[in-house]
């Protein structure tokens, strides 16, 4: 809690990737500050296993998660943002509040499926504009086509999008910023130091910050 602010943490219980993951004890630690999402138990490619598998994957990993923390999982998250309908119907069926896609550059309230708006990566600008154009995000590629083309480090980029966004802010809508990363990524990229710095900054906009639960309730 180092810069006051709130998050969501996906956790699954294994890897089929072989990545370390977190024992039982540390998260328990980051669920007395954070709020604990599920990832699947062995963060499986949904999309690559049976219907069967999928459905244990996603039903089990809030049953085992809410064992260790004690509590409710409200959220669950698509290992590389990859679904079928029938993976939504699963989570349903196992009690999740919402669920969480990897699809950036999106602003929009969807409180049951959520997307997000930029990663803790620095992309190529090449990468960015595949992801627009492939998803057909025709809007977001007109509007982020210029800070994009300056082929920035994503903390520049997020800090253009908030500019843009607070510059253009309206109490008719609900606009929500998201920012996510792979923790293993960050830590291979040597890029904690620069996500402290832009927590640090991002203290100074005086804007609210919650968590995925919470947004799912607005």
């Amino acid at each position: 809690m180092k810069f006051n602010q709130k998050g969501t943490f996906y956790i699954p219980l294994a890897n089929s990737m072989n990545r370390e993951v977190l024992n039982s004890k540390k998260i328990r630690e980051i669920s007395r500050d954070f709020e604990i999402g599920a990832h699947t138990l062995n963060h499986k490619f949904l999309t690559s296993i049976s219907n069967e598998e999928a459905e244990y994957e996603i039903k089990q990993s809030k049953v085992e998660l809410e064992a260790i923390i004690g509590r409710s999982v409200f959220g669950f998250c698509f290992p590389g943002g990859k679904y079928r309908s029938s993976h939504i119907q699963y989570a349903i069926q196992a009690g999740f509040t919402y669920a969480r896609t990897v699809n950036m550059f999106k602003l929009d309230y969807y409180p049951r499926i959520m997307n997000t708006t930029l990663q803790v990566y620095n992309h190529s600008k090449i990468t960015y504009f595949i992801h627009l154009i492939k998803r057909g995000y025709f809007a977001e590629l007109f509007q982020y086509s210029i800070p994009v083309l300056g082929n920035k480090l994503w903390d520049k980029l997020m800090f253009d999008i908030l500019d843009y966004q607070i510059s253009n802010d309206s109490t008719q809508k609900i606009t929500i910023i998201h920012l996510w990363g792979h923790s293993w990524e960050i830590q291979e990229n040597e890029m904690w130091r620069q996500l402290e710095h832009f927590f640090a900054h991002l203290n100074t906009y005086r804007i609210p910050t919650k968590t995925n639960f919470e947004i799912s309730q607005l």
